[in-house]
This record gives C-alpha cells, structure tokens and sequence, in this order.
C-alpha cells in the first residue's frame, strides 16, 4: 500500500485538528469551522479508492446521503477534494460518544434502550431511503445531550478500506459479504448487549473474533445478562442471530419494539 499523503491544514476556510479514528483508506478529522463550531471531516485517499470505486460513484453516494435531514442522522454540510484526499463534512458534536459511556462499564437498561431506540430511527431513515449505514461502532453515535442520539456518516467505501473494529461487524460482513440493513441491526444488537453487560459479546484477538464471527459462533445473551428484562434480552436474540432472515425484518421493527421496552419503564414507575 503506498504511503499516506499529508494531510492539508485546513479545507474550505476550516481547520483540521485531531484525529478521531482512522482506516487503510480513510481518516476521521476533528475540525473547526470560521465560526468555531466542531465539523467531522471524512477524508478518503483517492488513488486507493478510484480503482475499486469510481469518483462519480463515490459522489453520487454522498449526494444521496446529503439528501437526508434527520435529526438521528449527522448532517453533512460540504464535499468535495483537496489535493489526494476526497472529502466530505459532516457537522460535529462537542457531547460524548457511546463509545465514551463504554468505558465506563454497563449502563442503565431504560437508557440504553433509548439510545439504541434512536440509532435504529436513523437506520429507519436510511432504510427509507434504500440506503444502509455499513459503519456502525459505538464512537459513531453521538449523545450531544439528553435524549439525544446522532448516528455519524454511513460508510461510503468497500468494508476493507474502512475503519472497521471486528468487534462490531455482522457474520457476513466478517464473511467477507456486503451485507444488508439485517447486518446493520446485528451491529446495533451489538452495541445494546455490550451497554447491558459492560463487555463486547466477543472478546479476543482481531483475527480471531472475526473467524468466531464468519462461523456464526454467537453466545447465547440470555446466560450473560442476569436480571434484564427477558423481553429485551428475547429481542437481543433476534438481533443477534446468525441467520439475517432471523433478525427483525425492518430497522423500523426494530424503532418500534426498543421504544415499546423503553416505555415499559416509565409505566411501572407511575404503577408504583
């Protein structure tokens, strides 16, 4: 693989700053703009990337993301190219990121369900739209405050050109496959079990939690997540199948039985 390009200073009058997380192809910068408010810059090295995806192809992606207004969804504000790198903009959160509220150990189911709730509306967005996010990862959900959620930008390039933690891919991406919304729920099951236990569902070397994963070699949740709501760890199993055909059908489904399990809570404490 060749080596990286440097990176610019600044793109569009903005100022690049820290790094937020990184792939062979593909770089997420801190940035800030004129007015000093906090941008996501997504920057792709295009000769890694025109032989595997077209220019007009990647563009034509980020128009159709660009289109979508939601408030679960980063919104993206600029794209285009600065010398080797492609780039696109996405407005920034100063909050915390799930990934944040991970380190310090499981969290409240009610909360949890919430959270999860609001990424699932995103994907419901992007699936409306024949789209998929592809890049799920707990410092890809933003909490820029109370009851808030902000899915970050759905992965525009091949899989392997991603920044991908194995920790949090499907079976069939780990297969090597491209995967569907059904691989995109898996995730999100993912992200709910490791918030409930404190821990990722599979732990261990990169190489080997990928090869668990291609197998299909997922634990059963109900043994690991003692005195949650067996309604929550009944839909966990869902999401967490092998089998996409086994998962909920829709990321809507999905909206719907996490906010119905959200809202359980808050009837039994009026009851009580």
């Amino acid at each position: 693989m060749p080596p990286r390009p440097a990176l610019p200073e600044s793109i569009s009058g903005c100022t690049l700053q820290g790094t937020i997380r990184e792939g062979p192809a593909v770089l997420v910068v801190r940035a800030r703009d004129t007015l000093g408010l906090p941008l996501d810059f997504h920057l792709f090295q295009g000769d890694l990337l025109e032989g595997r995806l077209p220019k007009a192809s990647f563009f034509d992606q980020v128009r159709a993301t660009a289109s979508l207004h939601h408030e679960r969804l980063a919104a993206v504000v600029n794209a285009g190219e600065k010398g080797p790198w492609w780039f696109v903009a996405c407005k920034g959160s100063e909050g915390a990121t799930l990934a944040d509220l991970f380190r310090r150990g499981h969290l409240d189911e009610e909360r949890v369900l919430g959270i999860c709730a609001g990424v699932a509306e995103g994907l419901a967005v992007l699936e409306g739209a024949g789209l998929r996010h592809g890049g799920i990862e707990p410092g890809a959900v933003a909490l820029p405050g109370a009851g808030q959620v902000l899915l970050g930008l759905r992965r525009l390039v091949p899989a392997d050109l991603a920044a991908r933690d194995p920790r949090y891919l499907s079976p069939e991406e780990a297969r090597g496959e491209e995967g569907g919304m059904g691989a995109d729920l898996f995730v999100l099951g993912l992200l709910l079990f490791e918030a409930l236990r404190g821990r990722p569902l599979l732990e261990g070397a990169a190489a080997e939690v990928r090869a668990r994963l291609a197998r299909g070699e997922i634990p059963p949740p109900a043994p690991l997540l003692a005195g949650v709501n067996p309604r929550t760890v009944e839909l966990l199993a869902a999401m967490l199948s092998p089998d996409p055909r086994l998962r909920p059908p829709t990321a809507a489904d999905a909206v719907r039985v996490l906010r119905q399990l959200q809202a359980a809570f808050t009837m039994t404490e009026s009851l009580e």
